[in-house]
């Protein structure tokens, strides 16, 4: 006999569930070597990692940055940060578009992830102790696709994308959004994800508990952590 503490389980996707293969920095690379651009991987690693520090950190901590999210606008979001990868890579202007249309094409596919050895488990365990599962995330509206791709459906009660829902996280739309898809209130729910901005503090946002999933044993102080899926289901059921 087990005790529930919630009804539902909301979870974000990449590298929460599935990742990228290859890594975004290898594909990146492989691509810009394919478009004749004289670059290193770890040149791209670095480029990556400063646009994300300087541009994309900021912007979710930003309490009057714009959350609203469409295709159109997810597209142009991804063309922004690239451009700036591309540019401090020193990649010409002129052979940005087409670098940037085959990752964003690529990334678009089941076939460019991979799952986690844990997701099918973790999500296995959670459904036999009859947990609704929803997944939240910041996504296009390539996301079902991925997801049925990668036979996740069946354990899904739906996929909520940031592009079909108008908002993406950090907002409290998209939980807002999930509540109603979910028909249950903020304390009977839990989500989790892999980014603490965008995931834990986005969840607090609609008063839902948000538990981070770090692979990577990173140190935290001021919120939940597990370091694996397989952890979350001992996390909400008292046997």
């Amino acid at each position: 006999m087990s005790d529930r503490k919630y009804d539902f389980i909301f979870m974000d996707a990449g590298y929460t569930l599935f990742a990228a293969s290859p890594s975004p920095p290898k594909f990146y690379h492989q691509v810009c070597l394919r478009h004749g651009c004289d670059t290193t991987i770890e040149q791209v690693i670095a480029a990556m990692r400063d646009v994300w520090v300087d541009r994309v950190i900021p912007e979710m901590n930003d309490p009057n940055a714009d959350f609203s999210c469409s295709d159109e606008e997810d597209r142009a979001w991804w063309w922004n940060y690239d451009s700036e990868v591309f540019t401090r890579l020193g990649i010409p202007r002129e052979k940005h578009a087409g670098i940037f249309d085959d990752i964003y094409v690529f990334f678009g596919n089941p076939s460019a992830w991979e799952l986690y050895p844990d997701t099918v488990e973790s999500l296995r365990q959670l459904k036999a102790s009859d947990f609704s599962l929803a997944i939240v995330s910041n996504w296009n509206s390539s996301l079902k696709g991925i997801v049925d791709g990668l036979n996740l459906n069946g354990y899904f009660d739906f996929v909520i994308a940031s592009a079909e829902a108008g908002a993406k996280k950090p907002s409290s739309r998209i939980f807002e959004i999930a509540l109603q898809h979910a028909g249950k209130s903020p304390s009977r729910v839990v989500h989790i994800g892999d980014t603490f901005q965008t995931d834990i503090l986005g969840a607090r946002k609609a008063g839902i508990r948000g538990i981070m999933l770090d692979r990577r044993g990173g140190a935290h102080h001021e919120h939940e952590v597990i370091r694996s899926l397989l952890e979350l289901r001992p996390l909400l059921v008292a046997d």
